[in-house]
């Protein structure tokens, strides 16, 4: 896997997940012994949170660049993502 990790989440002694600066996903399930690609680009910009709560159920979020808050959203492990918040345009003058 990709050593540049930008966001780590590890659900369990066992379970882990993070994000590369694509940002591709991995997941681990042996404890960080071996990873596995789960999904590439996983949303339209690097991100720079992750959260999983279980194998399936987890948050990714990304600010910066003038833009954002963005949230993501999966229920399948990182497979797909469904986007939650998406930030109002506005201009501060």
């Amino acid at each position: 896997p990709n050593p540049e990790i930008v966001a780590l989440s590890i659900v369990n002694e066992k379970l882990g997940f993070y994000l590369d600066a694509a940002p591709n996903l991995y997941k681990t399930v042996d404890s960080g012994i071996t990873w596995t690609k789960v999904s590439e680009r996983t949303t339209p910009f690097g991100n720079n949170y992750l959260q999983f709560y279980d194998e399936n159920n987890g948050i990714a979020g990304w600010m910066g660049g003038g833009y954002g808050p963005w949230l993501f959203r999966t229920k399948n492990g990182g497979k797909t993502w469904d986007l939650i918040i998406y930030p109002y345009p506005y201009t501060i003058r």
